[in-house]
């Protein structure tokens, strides 16, 4: 039970042997091309998938990179200003005690520096575990880079109730601690 019309037409003698095998192969091959085709629009989809698939990889790592790049850039930046701006304290005497987190370090300052603490024009920055004092602007620079290494004095306002609490206590001008 081969191909009807085929057989049909080399009994009858209007085709030979070889343009009915030619025919076959043709008609095989036109079915293998309509498979190919779809088999190859799904590698053509898969490549595709794969090659977003990498170019998302490689942005996200370039994003990564650049973020590591603008932070070591930040880092030398703020090295550069505390460099460039550190108050000398090799003459200091005085110990200057101040909150930083839950801690109460002390430093070593002038009577001059001590003043400009207090009045808010020096500022104290934590910079390879050690503090430094730098001028106000300066280390406004720096809080614009990192915040967490700048302290910032406590500027909480007392409450009614905790200003009677202390009002028949003043505090004595010339109180260090």
């Amino acid at each position: 039970m081969g191909n009807g019309l085929m057989d049909q037409l080399l009994k009858a003698g209007v085709v030979d042997k070889k343009k009915a095998n030619r025919a076959k192969q043709q008609k095989r091959d036109q079915a293998k091309k309509g498979q190919n085709k779809d088999e190859a629009q799904a590698r053509a989809r898969e490549i595709e998938r794969q090659r977003k698939e990498k170019a998302e990889r490689d942005r996200a790592l370039n994003r990564e990179r650049q973020q590591a790049q603008e932070e070591k850039a930040k880092l030398a930046q703020i090295q550069q200003l505390i460099e460039a701006h550190r108050i000398d304290r090799k003459d200091a005497e005085i110990p200057y005690h101040f909150n930083h987190g839950d801690r109460i370090p002390s430093i070593l300052v002038t009577e001059a520096m001590r003043v400009q603490l207090m009045r808010d024009k020096l500022r104290l920055v934590l910079w390879k575990e050690q503090y430094e004092l730098l001028p106000r602007p300066a280390a406004d620079q720096i809080m614009e880079r990192d915040a967490s290494i700048v302290v910032v004095p406590d500027q909480r306002e007392m409450t009614e109730e905790e200003a009677q609490a202390y009002e028949d206590f003043p505090i004595p001008d010339d109180l260090m601690w």
